[in-house]
């Protein structure tokens, strides 16, 4: 697919250094749902084909993603890797945020790389109930360590009261997860 504009955007906790390929401008935005929701209007307001690169982040992304395929514009999260072999492949070796959203727009422009596509309702839940998984599996094996190391009975018997708490949860989580795969039998044949 052709695009006429190519958005780099360095993500990170609290702002967006943003590149635009078509005007060669740099800016920088706030990580907030009312920047991201301002700046994708200022974007739809061109009406050229464009397509929003930016590298994963472990999470950081979530918000300028979700707003993007909302206002369906392409978007496409890069592995961090492939930017960084990139960036060195054309000599590139200085690294910060203004020079990484650029070389970010550069890699979208040669590379066309992967669109990312909305999830349905129901590949939402999942991922979300599996993270949340993960995360009290995390709580437990926390737990598990604290208990290794406290000496004190009572504090064991609480901390032994927090993992079983943790396992209750784990079990609903687990509960939620089935129901929603049978619910969709599209997810079920992904799983």
């Amino acid at each position: 697919m052709k695009y006429n504009r190519i958005i780099g955007v360095d993500v990170a906790k609290n702002k967006l250094d943003i590149y635009n390929s078509k005007t060669q401008q740099h800016q920088v935005i706030d990580n907030s749902p009312a920047a991201i929701a301002f700046f994708l209007c200022e974007l739809k307001r061109g009406r050229t084909r464009t397509l929003v690169v930016m590298e994963a982040t472990g999470g950081y992304e979530h918000l300028l993603v979700e707003q993007l395929l909302d206002k369906s514009i392409d978007c496409s999260v890069v592995n961090p890797l492939q930017i960084r072999n990139f960036a060195k492949g054309c000599g590139m070796i200085e690294k910060n945020d203004k020079l990484d959203a650029r070389i970010i727009a550069r890699f979208g422009e040669v590379v066309t790389p992967k669109l990312r596509e909305k999830p349905s309702d129901s590949e939402a839940k999942l991922k979300s109930l599996v993270h949340r998984r993960d995360q009290i599996l995390s709580q437990i094996s926390a737990e598990r360590n604290r208990l290794q190391q406290t000496p004190d009975e009572e504090t064991k018997t609480m901390i032994h009261h927090a993992i079983h708490f943790y396992k209750a949860q784990i079990r609903t989580v687990d509960q939620r997860i089935s129901q929603v795969l049978e619910e969709c039998a599209e997810l079920t044949a992904k799983a």
